[in-house]
Protein backbone atom coordinates (compact mmCIF):
# COMPACT_ATOMS: atom_id res chain seq x y z
CA UNK A 1 0.00 0.00 0.00
CA UNK A 2 1.36 3.56 -0.68
CA UNK A 3 1.84 5.93 1.38
CA UNK A 4 0.48 8.96 0.67
CA UNK A 5 2.86 11.46 2.81
CA UNK A 6 6.24 9.59 2.46
CA UNK A 7 7.72 9.19 -1.22
CA UNK A 8 10.11 6.83 -2.13
CA UNK A 9 12.78 7.00 -4.14
CA UNK A 10 12.68 5.30 -7.81
CA UNK A 11 11.09 5.50 -11.02
CA UNK A 12 7.55 6.78 -11.82
CA UNK A 13 5.17 8.20 -14.33
CA UNK A 14 2.70 10.68 -14.13
CA UNK A 15 -0.06 12.85 -16.31
CA UNK A 16 0.39 16.71 -16.16
CA UNK A 17 -3.28 17.09 -17.63
CA UNK A 18 -6.57 14.35 -17.51
CA UNK A 19 -6.16 12.43 -20.35
CA UNK A 20 -2.60 13.60 -21.42
CA UNK A 21 0.22 11.48 -21.98
CA UNK A 22 2.27 9.60 -19.44
CA UNK A 23 5.37 11.55 -17.97
CA UNK A 24 8.37 9.98 -16.82
CA UNK A 25 9.59 10.91 -12.57
CA UNK A 26 12.62 10.15 -10.90
CA UNK A 27 12.88 10.20 -7.27
CA UNK A 28 16.13 9.72 -6.02
CA UNK A 29 18.33 11.46 -3.19
CA UNK A 30 21.43 13.03 -4.59
CA UNK A 31 24.80 12.98 -2.61
CA UNK A 32 26.35 16.67 -2.72
CA UNK A 33 30.10 16.77 -3.22
CA UNK A 34 32.12 19.59 -2.42
CA UNK A 35 33.97 20.32 -5.60
CA UNK A 36 37.00 21.03 -3.84
CA UNK A 37 37.56 18.74 -1.73
CA UNK A 38 35.08 15.87 -3.37
CA UNK A 39 33.97 14.99 -0.05
CA UNK A 40 30.44 14.48 1.25
CA UNK A 41 28.64 17.87 2.39
CA UNK A 42 26.14 16.55 4.44
CA UNK A 43 24.68 13.93 6.09
CA UNK A 44 21.33 14.09 5.06
CA UNK A 45 20.49 13.64 2.04
CA UNK A 46 16.88 15.67 0.80
CA UNK A 47 14.70 13.61 -1.72
CA UNK A 48 14.17 15.15 -5.30
CA UNK A 49 12.08 14.52 -8.09
CA UNK A 50 13.52 15.48 -11.77
CA UNK A 51 10.83 15.63 -14.78
CA UNK A 52 12.74 15.64 -17.84
CA UNK A 53 15.00 18.92 -17.30
CA UNK A 54 12.98 19.95 -14.18
CA UNK A 55 13.48 19.67 -10.62
CA UNK A 56 10.32 19.45 -8.47
CA UNK A 57 9.45 18.68 -4.70
CA UNK A 58 8.95 14.93 -4.52
CA UNK A 59 5.86 15.55 -1.40
CA UNK A 60 3.88 17.79 -3.87
CA UNK A 61 3.49 15.60 -6.83
CA UNK A 62 3.67 11.89 -4.36
CA UNK A 63 -0.01 10.99 -4.60
CA UNK A 64 -0.40 11.34 -8.56
CA UNK A 65 2.81 9.26 -9.59
CA UNK A 66 2.42 5.44 -10.54
CA UNK A 67 5.41 3.04 -9.83
CA UNK A 68 6.99 1.84 -12.94
CA UNK A 69 10.22 -0.32 -14.38
CA UNK A 70 13.47 1.37 -15.21
CA UNK A 71 12.94 0.08 -18.68
CA UNK A 72 9.65 1.80 -18.63
CA UNK A 73 10.81 4.99 -17.42
CA UNK A 74 13.94 5.14 -20.15
CA UNK A 75 11.56 5.35 -22.67
CA UNK A 76 8.81 7.57 -21.03
CA UNK A 77 12.12 9.75 -20.73
CA UNK A 78 13.07 9.49 -24.09
CA UNK A 79 16.34 7.95 -23.68
CA UNK A 80 15.19 4.77 -25.56
CA UNK A 81 13.40 5.01 -29.38
CA UNK A 82 9.52 3.96 -28.49
CA UNK A 83 8.25 7.34 -27.31
CA UNK A 84 5.40 8.80 -29.50
CA UNK A 85 6.14 12.91 -29.41
CA UNK A 86 3.35 14.23 -27.98
CA UNK A 87 3.87 17.51 -26.11
CA UNK A 88 2.76 16.13 -21.99
CA UNK A 89 0.30 18.89 -21.36
CA UNK A 90 -1.49 18.77 -24.20
CA UNK A 91 -4.38 16.21 -23.59
CA UNK A 92 -5.05 13.07 -26.00
CA UNK A 93 -8.03 13.51 -28.22
CA UNK A 94 -8.99 9.77 -28.40
CA UNK A 95 -11.34 10.44 -31.43
CA UNK A 96 -8.31 11.58 -33.50
CA UNK A 97 -5.46 9.02 -32.12
CA UNK A 98 -4.80 5.82 -33.70
CA UNK A 99 -5.98 2.86 -31.79
CA UNK A 100 -4.19 0.40 -29.47
CA UNK A 101 -5.08 -2.80 -30.89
Amino acid sequence: MKVINKPVPGYYKRRLVRGGPWVAVHILRPVPIDPDTKEVLDRFWPLVAYQGNETLDPFVIWPYLKPIPEKEYLRLAGITPGRDEIPPDEPMNLNTERSLF
